[in-house]
């Protein structure tokens, strides 16, 4: 393994909390490049978040990530949803941020819950690159266009 890969997976750290009886509990995952730049957090339902974040960090390029990306597992927050101050401290000052609208799995035919998920993947790519976060060869701005209501009926 080289120094770059080495210290790409010092840098994904999981965000946690910890509860009364002293257990801990994943409430996201934050990719830290350990280079200057912006911070987006990405917040939607675990399953959502935790698939994106699993092809996001499969890319070879991510070692070439500057600032930080942060994904919060909404559904884990409690019920009114707020970032802890704990885990707040740890992400930082947050530039820009995207929520993952999740799709009912009831309701929806597996092919529009895949295809939401792919839409997600090259969405918070194209908020990337529109940060300079990436470079963003092959990536369209126009993928943010994705979370428009219409794209998810």
């Amino acid at each position: 393994m080289d120094n770059s890969e080495d210290s790409m997976h010092k840098a994904i750290q999981p965000l946690t909390l910890i509860d009364g009886t002293n257990a801990f509990s994943s409430v996201g995952v934050m990719v830290d490049s350990l280079h200057p730049g912006p911070t987006l957090m990405v917040t939607g339902d675990s399953s959502a978040v935790q698939e994106v974040y699993d092809r996001i960090t499969a890319l070879p390029s991510i070692a070439h990530l500057r600032g930080r990306l942060a994904m919060v597992f909404i559904d884990r927050l409690g019920s009114d949803s707020t970032l802890p101050p704990s885990v707040s401290e740890r992400v930082g000052h947050i530039d820009d941020s995207l929520f993952l609208p999740s799709l009912p799995q009831n309701a929806t035919a597996p092919e529009a819950q895949t295809r939401a998920k792919v839409e997600d993947y090259w969405t918070i790519l194209a908020k990337m690159s529109g940060l300079g976060m990436i470079s963003g060869r092959g990536v369209s701005s126009r993928r943010i266009a994705a979370f428009s209501p219409e794209l998810r009926a």
